[in-house]
């Protein structure tokens, strides 16, 4: 990987270009970039928060509210396909890539859906709202 000094200036970089907040992954080692990107989202997953996110991008995706282009290998697109979810023994569901693979793509698009719509509130994850109405992203 990318060490966090460089990540965090390219956040940094393309939040001032875009003028946007960066919805950060604060997850685990994700703590140490977000400490570098001031006024960032931190977003830290539970079994539950991840569930919401990525559920709310399947319904979107879905309804045809995303599309993703095929016509040439990008790494979201086999990021998706591969993705899988799995019912756990104790409730809930299992969602993440196949061991070995990456899903961080998957993961970025879920935060960006969320974030477009702000947070699911009191563990709500109903595709988020844009501009006052469900629409396509």
């Amino acid at each position: 990987g990318r060490p966090y000094v460089e990540t965090a200036g390219l956040v940094n970089s393309l939040a001032a270009q875009f003028r946007c907040r960066p919805i950060v992954d604060a997850t685990g080692i994700g703590e140490a970039v977000v400490e570098q990107i001031p006024g960032c989202l931190a977003v830290r997953f539970t079994p539950q928060t991840k569930q919401d996110i990525l559920m709310a991008l399947r319904a979107c995706v879905e309804r045809g509210g995303i599309r993703i282009p095929t016509t040439r290998t990008i790494p979201l697109a086999e990021e998706m396909k591969i993705f899988r979810q799995e019912a756990r023994p104790t409730g809930g569901l299992k969602l993440e890539a196949p061991i070995g693979k990456h899903d961080d793509t998957v993961i970025a698009l879920a935060l960006a859906l969320w974030g477009v719509g702000s947070r699911p509130h009191r563990g709500n994850a109903e595709a988020p709202m844009l501009y006052g109405r469900r629409e396509s992203i």
